[in-house]
């Protein structure tokens, strides 16, 4: 589906009510320019360090990716898949960068993941800055294993890009570090 295509769907789904409260799959949204999340990011760094801003935002992009993969898997009844390639082609058309998947294995469980054009690129970060993103991938495929009743103990990560790769370009891998039934 081509991006504006995309972009077309997420305004499908969006509400604006009386009190000017924003939702998508009945969601509550915040539409905001990405230099205050970025600004955001620099000042949690610059007050609590590089590390907490890896953890704060590594868990706040797991929990928002897990919440918003079951909104929309209940909003638009998909497989649990499909719910993961629409969460992050809507993350690609909402100013984010381009995410791409380049492996999706919840049987294994493994998920390889590209952005380029991150939004978060320019940060002035002494840390990782796409720490958000690793979450929300372990998030994603975390999603996809609740869906089949399953759990693992899940390790993600950021690695270096590949050649060939767009410059300042992410890749993010997750993979089970021990499967549970």
């Amino acid at each position: 589906m081509a991006s504006a295509q995309r972009f077309e769907d997420i305004r499908r789904n969006l509400t604006l009510d009386a009190s000017g409260g924003l939702t998508l799959y009945s969601l509550p949204m915040i539409l905001l320019p990405s230099h205050f999340f970025v600004y955001i990011m620099e000042q949690v760094e610059a007050v609590a360090g590089p590390d907490a801003l890896a953890r704060i935002y590594r868990q706040a992009g797991y929990d928002g990716a897990v919440t918003f993969c079951r909104r929309r898997r209940e909003s638009l009844h998909c497989s649990p898949l499909d719910t993961v390639a629409g969460y992050l082609a809507e993350m690609s058309v909402r100013g984010w960068g381009r995410f791409e998947i380049l492996e999706l294995d919840p049987a294994r469980p493994r998920l390889r993941a590209r952005l380029t054009n991150s939004a978060l690129a320019e940060a002035r970060l002494r840390g990782p800055r796409h720490e958000v993103w690793v979450g929300a991938m372990e998030g994603a495929l975390a999603f996809l294993l609740e869906t089949a009743g399953r759990s693992a103990r899940l390790t993600a990560r950021e690695v270096a890009p590949e050649p060939g790769d767009a410059a300042g370009a992410c890749r993010i891998h997750v993979d089970a570090a021990e499967a549970r039934p």
